[in-house]
């Protein structure tokens, strides 16, 4: 408009301008928030008499409609921030090892604290310990797999209620020699791994937590949160017990050597940790025989 010399002949009635009704730096700038935000008031517009004009205004709509997306983006992405989610997500202070479907298993509990739950959840679990090879090399950071379920899933658990998540330990477990004693004096690290999608934006969100061996309780279970109330027909969960144990009667032996005692003594039967007390669980397997004969007698 300058170069045009609109603003020196603003008063000329025959002259054409490039933009009617504008007359100073604040009518152009109203003119190019009207354009902007496309309020239309039509008091100002646009002549034929300078390309260039036009060709700013459709620059200046573009930049505009980028800028907005972008603002967009990027409040919605801090809203739905992966990490603030992650931390509203639980696990118990400690694992627990405790005999379950006459298995040894490690478990521990995960909760979501969110309304709105994460969907195709996957947990990943992994030990961390020295390893040396049939060759004799030696691996200080050796990464074993640990496979994980929650009650008969294996893949994609429900986190609507908090779940105890557990490892059977059996013969391909990296936990498979390690009985109560042995378990004091361990050196490894177990690494936990939730994935997971957060159904409200798509996005991937990780939370991550691990336990050493002075952080894994032998012989415990998890207390239990959720009670039926019948009054209102609902299920309370109780988050205050969330990192809650009691102790329950556990042989102190490996699951190797429990594997043992049912290879070589099949025909007796296992033992009912209701019918046998604590000091018959904490014996080697040569003593466990006489604490399992009365029961085959009888």
């Amino acid at each position: 408009m300058v170069v045009h010399g609109d603003f020196a002949r603003s008063h000329d009635e025959n002259w054409k301008p490039c933009l009617e009704n504008v007359h100073s730096f604040a009518s152009v700038f109203m003119y190019s928030l009207e354009a902007q935000h496309t309020i239309g008031f039509g008091y100002r517009y646009p002549t034929e008499q300078c390309p260039e004009v036009i060709f700013i205004l459709g620059l200046q709509s573009m930049l505009g409609i980028i800028i907005q997306s972008l603002m967009v983006g990027v409040v919605f992405a801090k809203m739905t921030k992966p990490k603030n989610r992650a931390q509203t997500l639980l696990f118990s202070n400690n694992a627990v090892i405790a005999k379950r479907e006459r298995n040894l298993c490690l478990s521990f509990r995960i909760g979501d604290m969110r309304k709105y739950k994460l969907a195709n959840v996957k947990i990943n679990m992994i030990m961390i310990r020295k390893h040396v090879t049939a060759e004799g090399e030696v691996s200080p950071f050796y990464l074993h797999e640990m496979k994980t379920q929650v009650d008969d899933i294996k893949e994609c658990p429900l986190l609507s209620w908090p779940v105890i998540v557990n490892h059977v330990i059996d013969e391909n477990s990296p936990m498979y020699k390690y009985n109560e004693s042995d378990l004091l004096s361990a050196r490894f690290e177990i690494i936990v791994i939730l994935d997971g999608l957060i159904s409200s934006s798509g996005v991937c969100t990780q939370a991550s937590t691990s336990y050493l061996p002075e952080e894994i309780l032998w012989g415990q279970r998890f207390c239990k949160l959720i009670t039926f109330q019948k009054q209102n027909g609902v299920f309370h969960i109780d988050y205050s017990k969330f990192h809650t144990t009691y102790r329950i009667t556990t042989p102190s032996m490996s699951a190797e050597e429990l594997d043992q005692i049912r290879i070589n003594m099949p025909d007796i039967p296992m033992i009912d940790e209701e019918e046998c007390n604590d000091e018959c669980f904490k014996i080697n397997s040569s003593v466990l025989k006489e604490c399992l004969l009365p029961k085959q007698i009888s």
